[in-house]
């Protein structure tokens, strides 16, 4: 790309995000420098133990996700269920598989790619870029409506690059020591009181609209109740990215719809 045409796309750029409605897509290639690994397939160290799961469930040789792969495991398991049938070896490659995400899918452990090893922001901050990108949409003029970033990624950088930039994120999800999902906190904004003689309110700077739509790795299920209608509660990670446990009860990253305990 000529110097020439990444100014024009500067300035396209720049244009987008000033219009009233801004909303970001971040896939995969968002966290790729970082080591995590592409899903679209499954790797083979991951397809390797899963031989028989994927003939069953398409062909030996087909090309599947890991989505595809682990939402057929939950429907058979879904079924099973339903006919009182053994589970435990479905349950066994369920959480087969969402123990190798939760492992590889760790932004404060993965390797940086080797294409960006010697990335001199990188090697300062590991979220450099991510919290580059929220600057940007943080820009915005404050009379806007909230920039919406939406992410297909399990992982936890733009969840991290938030915290370290002090932003307050909307992620569906209300409480403190019992963060349940409750989507209509999407609705809501944050304000502070005027300090003038007048009281008028300001709406706060620095917020986000952020969704997970594949979910992630800080989803755990938790048992549906009045205040927890989607059996969905979002844990703290610890620092050293353990899986947490309550009562011997392994609480594994959630994947897509929700995930077990075993």
């Amino acid at each position: 790309m000529t110097e020439d045409n990444l100014q024009e796309l500067k300035l396209k750029i720049k244009k987008y995000l000033e219009l009233e409605n801004v909303s970001v897509l971040a896939g995969a290639g968002s966290s790729f420098h970082l080591g995590t690994p592409i899903i679209r397939e499954i790797p083979e160290e991951l397809r390797q133990k899963l031989t028989s799961e994927i003939k069953n469930y398409f062909s030996t040789n087909a090309v599947c996700s890991y989505e595809d792969l682990f939402n057929c495991l939950q429907a058979d398991r879904f079924i099973k269920e339903k006919k009182q049938e053994d589970t435990s070896e479905i349950d066994k490659k369920i959480n087969l598989m969402q123990n190798w995400l939760f492992e590889h899918c760790d932004t404060e452990k993965a390797t940086i790619h080797k294409s960006y090893e010697n990335d001199k922001h990188l090697k300062n901050n590991r979220y450099f870029y991510h919290e580059m990108l929220i600057k940007k949409l943080l820009q915005r003029p404050n009379n806007l409506r909230r920039a919406n970033l939406f992410t297909t990624n399990y992982d936890m950088a733009f969840d991290y690059a938030l915290d370290n930039l002090g932003v307050h994120y909307i992620n569906g999800f209300m409480g403190v020591h019992n963060r349940f999902f409750r989507p209509e906190v999407y609705d809501y904004d944050i304000y502070y009181p005027g300090q003038s003689i007048s009281g008028k309110v300001h709406r706060a700077e620095k917020v986000l609209r952020y969704y997970k739509i594949h979910g992630s790795l800080s989803w755990a299920y938790a048992p549906a109740t009045a205040a927890n209608t989607y059996g969905i509660k979002e844990i703290a990670l610890h620092d050293n990215f353990e899986v947490s446990t309550d009562n011997q009860l392994i609480i594994y990253p959630c994947v897509n719809k929700k995930n077990f305990y075993t």
